[in-house]
């Protein structure tokens, strides 16, 4: 069996592996991952990346999370230091992308930030309208729940939990947690603007309607600078591929060929 087939091999084996101890729940080898995602990581950081999964509600925690990492780093450098003895450009090209592929998980997590993020500007400004309009009939902190019961997606979810907190702990501090889950600017700024009205009473509701007219126009510009960015990216993108198939596919293949031409010499 070639190099090729082997590593993804084991690669694979070791994703089910890992699976089959997720799935039958085994306390010790899940303390060990633990262990080995919180070495050398500060509390504070580990309790910023726990809030950070759970905004995105994925099911493992910052250690889990830290190790994966590890992992991703530690492996494609095993695997080329292992193939330099007789393969030795895949074994660059391992040690070359070992860091890269540590990388990855926060890539990835700072993907799906930015998607959630993008899901909660896009459905603020129909909130804010709804707001302002039930306010007027029933005040803020009903026209809160109300909303909260009318909101999908990500931002209905985080609504959900803003209603459940306003009976436990209170409009403003309910508020504050709510701005804070979202970590997006004009959900912070809507928060202080609700806040002032509970502790002034003031009238807030053209307040509101121009800064639901702003947050429009700031989602419709951050489109139109979306599309005039798609020519560049798309211009850029085929040499970029023809890179990566060069590296994963031709120089293997061309070395390949070079070694079993020295062989039969």
């Amino acid at each position: 069996m070639s190099a090729y087939l082997e590593l993804p091999a084991v690669l694979a084996a070791m994703a089910v592996f890992a699976w089959c101890l997720r799935r039958v729940k085994l306390p010790v080898p899940l303390q060990t991952i633990e262990k080995i995602g919180s070495y050398r990581t500060s509390k504070e950081k580990l309790k910023a990346l726990n809030k950070r999964l759970e905004a995105l509600r994925l099911p493992f925690s910052a250690e889990q999370f830290s190790a994966g990492k590890i992992v991703l780093t530690v492996l494609p450098a095993i695997a080329g230091v292992l193939l330099l003895w007789n393969r030795q450009m895949e074994g660059f090209f391992f040690l070359f992308a070992s860091p890269m592929a540590g990388r990855l998980p926060e890539l990835v997590l700072t993907t799906l930030e930015k998607k959630r993020k993008e899901e909660l500007q896009r459905d603020f400004p129909l909130m804010v309208d709804q707001v302002r309009i039930y306010a007027k009939a029933a005040g803020y902190y009903h026209a809160l729940k109300i909303v909260a019961q009318a909101t999908r997606g990500v931002l209905g979810r985080e609504m959900a939990v803003l209603s459940a907190e306003m009976e436990l702990v209170g409009v403003m501090e309910a508020l504050n947690n709510f701005a804070e889950r979202c970590g997006v600017p004009e959900i912070s700024d809507f928060a202080r603007i609700i806040l002032v009205e509970q502790r002034t009473g003031a009238d807030i509701r053209e307040i509101l309607l121009k800064y639901s007219r702003i947050a429009r126009q700031k989602m419709t510009s951050n489109i139109k600078r979306k599309i005039k960015l798609q020519p560049i990216l798309m211009s850029f993108l085929p040499g970029v591929l023809l890179i990566l198939f060069m590296l994963m596919f031709i120089v293997p293949m061309v070395t390949g060929i070079t070694d079993q031409l020295n062989q039969i010499k």
